[in-house]
């Protein structure tokens, strides 16, 4: 049964494209799209974030065309998206398949999150990894140290993230679950508060489960169950969130099928909501999509209240 969910999730929730960077307003103009990815195979589930004229890509790459492997890859454009650094950068380390990459910027702060499934002591369940830069990915901070870019080979996804990185580019593993599948993950940033949340495998079914990083990345506690279903009962499978803070407000939305469908569900996941006696409660969920048919990967995006 829980393959038959990850099946579905993944077919639900991740799709396939090729990475283009669609037309992209320059001066009142649209200009022509960009062919970014180089892999000879598929390149799959693009994400982008920017910060002033810094726009950063990152897919999900089959880099040799044998579908055995794939990779996690950046491009920068320093110019607004006219134009972008000729070679992709190695983000992930690992050995099998690295996908459904998520990345949020703050300033010269770089955080991508993905789902890796030969994370070691993972017994090929996929884990969800992290890795952060201060500068723009120009130079990684991991601990003290620093290096550039054309001299790092990323380590595997395997650091737990309960202490701060301690060699060069180590990547964190974020959900550290080796017996059950973690997918899907997402990310946001507020100042030095890093958010990620992703679909983790329980009992019940695909669960949405959060962790917050207080100190922009260097460590995160153990992440929480968050979402409650639709239904009122337990047996649902959440799958794919996404994420938007605002302050120190964060909002997430996802698909569930705790109504037997499909439905698109909304939180918010930090701080308190109040009654309309004007009383702290607990957030609600709340049904967005409403529909008679399934509704899947929505995504969100927030600006002051």
């Amino acid at each position: 049964m829980k393959n038959v969910r990850w099946l579905r999730a993944l077919v639900l929730c991740l799709g396939a494209a090729i990475v283009l960077l669609p037309a992209v307003s320059v001066s009142g103009e649209w200009s022509d799209e960009k062919l970014l990815s180089l892999e000879v195979g598929e390149s799959k589930t693009p994400a982008i974030a920017a910060a002033g004229n810094v726009v950063y890509v990152v897919w999900s790459g089959d880099a040799d065309g044998l579908n055995e492997n794939t990779l996690i890859q950046l491009r920068r454009s320093f110019n607004g998206g006219q134009t972008f650094e000729d070679t992709p950068i190695d983000v992930s380390g690992g050995t099998g398949n690295a996908t459904d990459p998520a990345i949020a910027v703050n300033g010269t702060n770089v955080y991508i999150v993905w789902a890796e499934d030969d994370v070691p002591g993972s017994e090929g369940n996929p884990e969800i990894c992290f890795a952060f830069s201060n500068n723009g990915w120009n130079v990684f901070k991991k601990g003290s140290k620093k290096f550039k870019n054309d001299a790092a080979v990323p380590e595997p996804c395997k650091k737990t993230s309960g202490a701060a990185p301690s060699v060069l580019n180590e990547n964190f593993n974020l959900s550290n679950t080796p017996k059950v599948d973690s997918i899907c993950p997402a990310v946001a940033v507020n100042g030095s508060n890093v958010f990620v949340a992703w679909s983790e495998f329980a009992k019940d079914g695909f669960q949405i489960v959060l962790t917050q990083s207080t100190n922009g990345g260097n460590t995160f506690p153990k992440a929480k169950v968050v979402n409650k279903t639709l239904s009122g009962g337990k047996e649902a499978d959440a799958l794919c969130p996404k994420l938007a803070v605002s302050g120190s407000i964060l909002y997430g939305v996802w698909a569930e099928d705790s109504l037997g469908r499909f439905e698109v569900a909304f939180r918010q996941l930090t701080g308190k909501c109040k009654d309309n006696k004007n009383k702290a409660i607990d957030c609600p969920v709340i049904n967005l999509s409403k529909s008679a048919r399934d509704s899947v990967d929505p995504v969100i995006a927030v600006s002051g209240k």
